[in-house]
């Protein structure tokens, strides 16, 4: 049985006990059934695996609803999926479960996105990430915030801090070629930079920096009143 148009390109074919229904309700929803045979949009070869096979080279989705604008489902009804894969060749986009490793995004009424790799990582530019994020490339930002347990070394100015005399400091930096308390640049090669901790170290060297300049400017002041 054939339902079929010359110029309006539209076929509906059963053939060998293969059957096709389209079915129409008045909810306005349409409903395919291949008699568990494969649908294929855009193409007469279609993955016979697959329930539904679209070949085109851009897919746009609608979706009307004030907090859904639209969405992609695979492995519906509560099923998971061990080997689901969302794939474009040239978009170079890869949303991957494979091994019971699920890959969740996740969007939400107020605007924000969530991704869950079940424990993973997520790696952007690399294929080995070795942390919860890990990119490899620039990172472009307006503003970037480090939440941090490191305590802020406001300490320094308290009562009883015992400063590194200026001699101390000279002697070390001879013989270490940095900073007492800052990696130095072959540690740093090595192990990279933790950016709160070395803010901490940095903002820790400034306020001791500034002691020695009021402890200057108070040798200052009593050579003056000296010479009075």
């Amino acid at each position: 049985a054939s339902v079929i148009t010359t110029n309006g390109n539209l076929h509906l074919d059963s053939k060998n006990g293969k059957a096709t229904y389209i079915n129409h309700y008045s909810s306005g929803n349409t409903y395919l059934n291949t008699n568990a045979g494969t649908v294929a949009i855009g193409t007469s070869n279609p993955d016979l695996n697959a329930g539904l096979h679209i070949y085109r080279d851009r897919y746009t989705i609608y979706g009307p609803n004030s907090t859904w604008s639209a969405y992609l489902q695979v492995g519906g009804n509560g099923r998971q999926t061990t080997n689901a894969s969302v794939l474009t060749t040239n978009g170079n986009l890869h949303l991957d479960s494979k091994n019971g490793k699920a890959t969740y995004i996740n969007h939400y009424s107020s605007g924000n996105s969530y991704l869950n790799t079940n424990g993973g990582n997520v790696g952007i530019g690399t294929t080995d990430p070795k942390s919860k994020l890990a990119v490899n490339g620039q990172i472009r930002a307006t503003e970037v915030k480090v939440l941090t347990d490191i305590s802020v070394p406001d300490y320094v100015f308290e009562e009883g801090y015992k400063l590194r005399t200026l001699k101390e400091t000279k002697e070390f930096i001879a013989k270490e070629k940095h900073l007492p308390e800052i990696p130095s640049a072959t540690e740093i090669g090595k192990n990279g930079i933790d950016l709160g901790d070395m803010n901490m170290r940095l903002l820790k060297k400034i306020e001791e920096l500034t002691l020695y300049q009021i402890e200057l400017l108070e040798r200052m002041e009593k050579l003056e009143s000296k010479t009075k």
